[in-house]
């Protein structure tokens, strides 16, 4: 992990200006109240500011391979005492003996650096102290960050996975009854069981295109479920009859994969087939601003057992909307004596 100050040029010299400043405040304090003449005060605040400002840098790499853990406390501790002291004698050491050199004909100031050297480890003592609490802050902000990134990105990989396992999930008594019908028209009407093939390639080539977690247009959703009638017909014949009501409006709402198709099989296969009368299946869109409503009706006898429970198309269709959107009342049934309907309210984010 790299020095948060040092990786960046624009903290770098954020840090460095602040020294000066603390440079010049210290000067003027040196010179206007301890009296102590301008080139001492200047030399004596640039000098251990300078050093300071350094000594703050070299304590990075002691925050970073010390741990504030229980199991490693003890050391940690020692290191930062050993640390202090090594690194606050070098930065006292380093600052009189350059200011000596320097200043080698200037006796006042050179007795007050002497009497001074006390409370100046001791503030050395303190700055490193602020410093390593700063780096620590640092350093732990940054791994609850990280965390948090984390986190957030193996729930979505997460919920991908169950998005697309509940996608997956194509009835597959559909299919085999799909292949049955083809079987049986290969023979007896060639050209009836060709265009059911390509209905058939049609539909699965939608379902189980790749990256199909997200929203797509309702006009394609009503595509495929054209798709799936086409083929569904040929079973049933005049038994089912699908009316769609979808003004253009609705028609580039976003919703997501085969979202409703489940529902219009589940509506095939508990209305239509438990029933030798002609069977009807209405969708009709509404859409506003911020939602758009789906409703299927689809009638059915009231003796096939049917119950709000049936089937499980229902369930992947409310499980799929609590993940996509976070709320649990977008899917609502209805059941009056022959009419089964199905509500769906899907929010629109753009």
């Amino acid at each position: 992990m790299h020095n948060p100050i040092t990786k960046n040029r624009k903290y770098l010299a954020v840090y460095f200006a602040i020294w000066i400043l603390l440079a010049v405040i210290q000067a003027s304090l040196f010179y206007f109240l301890l009296d102590i003449g301008l080139v001492p005060s200047i030399a004596d605040s640039l000098v251990f500011n300078t050093l300071l400002s350094v000594v703050g840098l070299a304590v990075w790499p002691l925050v970073v391979f010390s741990s504030l853990e229980r199991a490693y406390l003890t050391n940690t501790v020692l290191t930062h005492l050993v640390g202090a002291l090594v690194l606050v004698a070098i930065w006292v050491g380093a600052s009189v003996g350059l200011l000596h050199s320097v200043l080698e004909g200037q006796s006042a100031y050179l007795a007050f650096l002497n009497a001074s050297l006390p409370w100046r480890v001791a503030s050395g003592a303190i700055i490193y102290l602020l410093f390593v609490l700063n780096y620590y802050l640092f350093v732990y902000s940054e791994d609850f960050r990280e965390r948090k990134i984390n986190e957030a990105e193996l729930k979505r990989t997460l919920k991908e996975a169950e998005l697309s396992m509940l996608k997956s999930q194509l009835n597959p008594h559909f299919i085999f009854n799909s292949l049955n019908s083809i079987s049986s028209l290969t023979m007896s009407n060639p050209e009836k069981a060709q265009e059911m093939v390509i209905a058939l390639s049609d539909f699965l080539r939608y379902a189980v295109k790749p990256g199909q977690n997200k929203l797509i247009t309702l006009r394609d959703e009503l595509d495929a479920i054209n798709q799936f009638v086409l083929i569904e017909k040929v079973r049933f014949g005049d038994r089912l009859e699908v009316i769609v009501n979808c003004p253009k409006d609705c028609e580039k709402k976003s919703v997501p994969p085969l979202i409703i198709q489940p529902l219009v099989e589940n509506a095939v296969k508990y209305g239509i087939h438990e029933t030798i009368e002609e069977g009807l299946i209405s969708i009709d869109c509404i859409c506003n601003h911020s939602v758009l409503e789906v409703v299927i009706k689809n009638n059915f006898e009231p003796d096939s057992g049917r119950t709000e429970k049936a089937g499980v198309g229902l369930g992947n269709v409310r499980s799929r909307l609590k993940l996509l959107f976070e709320n649990d009342n977008l899917l609502s049934i209805n059941k009056e004596e022959n009419m089964f309907e199905v509500k769906l309210r899907i929010p629109q984010t753009q």
